[in-house]
């Protein structure tokens, strides 16, 4: 039997700064910006809203071991453009058959 799930309609990442971080995954990564959601932007087709716990009642928790894998086609263009707006990687890239990736800190109040 087939799954009902069909696709990815949003994620939802937790902040206790929605502009600041939003600032970071539109301004400095240069993602796309929701045209109705100020809080909401784009990766590919799947959009990603910032949400302040403290508005729904629940406390914030640092997402310590939670990611994000966004692709990009020239990850040493991308590295290298990004260490110059200011972030910090994390040792060197790793490449597997399946993916390469680098870790990074993230200068936004989700972490």
């Amino acid at each position: 039997m087939a799954s009902p799930v069909t696709g990815l309609d949003f994620v939802a990442v937790p902040s206790t700064d929605w502009k600041r971080s939003r600032a970071f995954y539109v301004d400095t990564l240069e993602l796309r910006p929701d045209e109705t959601g100020d809080a909401e932007f784009w990766v590919g087709e799947t959009c990603f809203g910032i949400y302040e716990p403290a508005t729904y009642g629940m406390e914030f928790a640092p997402q310590k071991q939670a990611h994000l894998a966004l692709h990009v086609e020239d990850i040493a263009a991308a590295r290298a453009e990004l260490e110059a707006k200011g972030i910090e990687f994390l040792g060197e890239t790793s490449i597997r058959a399946s993916a390469t990736w680098r870790s990074s800190r993230i200068p936004t109040a989700t972490t």
